[in-house]
């Protein structure tokens, strides 16, 4: 079977869960024996070539393709204003902007390219991940008239927190609606789209995240740097509000009130970083806490392996 595939990250060039459930479906994809071709929006000079060719542990092909885009995962409207004006900033002389002028405009933009491709590439089914590449997938079905499936991680009313924006969340519902089928990370997401948006039961499929045992397991050396006599309760994620950090440092202040020999690791990045970082100092309990910023890779499994704990408070 021939997949063409359209997501928003996919490892190394990735921001957050997404790509690494990318990666591992993929690769279990192929392990299976299908032919997948990865189709990401990425910046100018992200990408050093049109595609990436992985090889899996049966020889087959995970083809990597890319959009120049500067489209990212997790993108907000004022996000994507701000890399524009970056890039605006930092264009040589005489070089023309290509890019759309704000981020549903560049979504779109994404689409025509991802048609581009679906007329090339053969395939036999398209599978989508989240709401930015929906249409994208929309496109490629009337390019080939292949089935459509959309794969949800989490819904816009999870991200944010019961306040969607409403472009956003209709372009979800379009997708959603259109889709031949529907691949919901959790029964809890498979119960939003239901609640949300008023899908069909019977045309979506939980599919959960695995655990890949071919991972290696790695030795703690940098745990050396802490107090031995510590445990350590970790906190690994997006820091944004969909994963509940602020919860994370109130928890972390009630438990040291009674267990003082406790070391909270807040480890990701996110847009409120800062405020969870002037939370903890205006609790008195900075000293306590350590903040690591994004991990990726071997430090990933490394900061798990180190944990005593793991905690994820998310809101979704």
């Amino acid at each position: 079977m021939k997949v063409l595939m359209l997501g928003w990250e996919f490892p190394p060039y990735k921001s957050g869960g997404l790509g690494t459930a990318c990666y591992g479906l993929t690769k279990g994809l192929a392990q299976e024996g299908a032919d997948v071709t990865f189709i990401m929006p990425h910046a100018p000079d992200e990408v050093k070539a049109d595609f990436v060719t992985i090889i899996g542990t049966k020889g087959k092909r995970i083809r990597l393709r890319g959009v120049k885009s500067p489209l990212t995962p997790y993108q907000t409207a004022n996000g994507y204003k701000a890399t524009l004006r970056s890039m605006e900033i930092f264009k040589k002389p005489g070089m023309k902007q290509v890019y759309g002028r704000d981020l549903y405009e560049e979504v779109q933009r994404f689409t025509y390219a991802t048609r581009k491709i679906a007329e090339e590439e053969p395939h036999d089914v398209i599978h989508a991940h989240d709401w930015m590449t929906y249409h994208a997938g929309m496109e490629a079905r009337n390019v080939s008239g292949k089935p459509f499936v959309a794969h949800i991680h989490a819904t816009e009313f999870d991200r944010t927190g019961g306040n969607p924006n409403q472009y956003i969340s209709h372009i979800e519902y379009t997708g959603l609606k259109a889709a031949d089928c529907i691949i919901a990370n959790s029964e809890y997401t498979k119960q939003n789209i239901i609640k949300h948006y008023k899908i069909d039961p019977e045309k979506i499929k939980v599919v959960y995240f695995g655990i890949d045992p071919d991972v290696p397991y790695y030795n703690l050396n940098f745990r050396s740097a802490l107090n031995k006599q510590d445990k350590i309760v970790l906190f690994l994620g997006r820091v944004t509000l969909q994963k509940g950090p602020d919860y994370f440092i109130e928890a972390a202040a009630n438990v040291l009130r009674y267990k003082k020999n406790v070391r909270f690791i807040v480890a990701g990045s996110g847009d409120m970083l800062p405020r969870v970082n002037n939370k903890a100092a205006e609790l008195g309990i900075a000293d306590r806490v350590t903040f690591t910023g994004f991990l990726d890779g071997e430090e990933v499994h490394k900061a798990f392996q180190m944990a005593d704990v793991y905690v994820m408070p998310s809101v979704s």
